[in-house]
């Protein structure tokens, strides 16, 4: 019963967490980075009560709205749409993201773990070029992340290509 009290005391820490965040959004209503806070933490209490995705969604389109070429809300929305294993409506956020990434080198790394999370390997390895032809070349860890990762999905021989590239 400790783990239940422990459960319950998170839900409430989380629930007092959310409200702050509406009304810090609500006081900076032009400021799209509240609004992607208050939706991270509504896509955390989806995820712990398996329910109430919609609310999260609701809040990053919000934000996606308000900040069009801010791309964290874009990336926070198919990460949402991962967690409900929704991989089509994931893609297609993502595909909105690629319109800007030329634009800043630092979105290739959530752009490659969000492909090889979807077992979109080409694709990873496509934004994994297009960054070392700017002169950004991912870290080893990244590759270790890229590798753990398809292990975990069971893909080997993608496993062992990021895994070399360490060496």
């Amino acid at each position: 019963s400790n783990q239940v009290l422990k459960q319950g005391y998170f839900h409430g820490l989380l629930e007092k967490e959310i409200s702050e965040m509406k009304k810090e959004s609500e006081r900076d209503s032009l400021n799209v980075r509240p609004l992607i806070f208050y939706g991270k933490l509504n896509a955390i209490k989806a995820e712990l009560d398996r329910e109430g995705y919609e609310k999260a969604e609701e809040i990053y389109k919000k934000a996606v709205l308000l900040g069009p070429n801010y791309v964290q809300s874009r990336l926070a929305l198919a990460e949402l749409y991962l967690l409900e294993n929704n991989q089509e409506k994931a893609l297609e956020a993502v595909g909105k993201i690629k319109e800007f990434s030329y634009e800043s080198p630092q979105l290739y790394n959530p752009l490659a773990t969000f492909y090889v999370l979807t077992k979109n390997y080409k694709e990873a390895w496509r934004t994994i070029n297009r960054s070392s032809a700017l002169g950004v070349w991912p870290p080893p860890a990244d590759f270790l992340k890229w590798g753990r990762q398809s292990l975990k999905q069971g893909d080997f021989g993608e496993a062992k290509d990021f895994l070399e590239k360490i060496i």
